[in-house]
């Protein structure tokens, strides 16, 4: 679901080619996540800072749609009185 959700947003970027098409990579087990990178491409490599800004808002908003939680490291603090 991942996978298919984040090419889809990837290719709804009027910057990003769809050949070569967009890929996801699986990288690695972290400690509390499964780390990903999506691969995209473009014909503007000086709009690149813009478009992965573009991209990575969408893809926020494409999870919370979805369901799809990000997992954030927690603590728990505990004090004396």
């Amino acid at each position: 679901k991942l996978k298919s959700l984040l090419v889809k947003v990837a290719l709804g970027h009027s910057e990003i080619v769809k050949s070569p098409a967009p890929f996801l990579l699986f990288k690695n087990f972290g400690d509390s996540s499964l780390d990903f990178t999506l691969i995209i491409f473009t014909e503007n490599a000086f709009k690149g800072a813009m478009i992965k800004s573009d991209i990575r808002f969408a893809i926020e908003k494409a999870l919370r749609i979805n369901d799809i939680e990000i997992p954030f490291p927690q603590r728990v603090i505990h004090t004396s009185n």
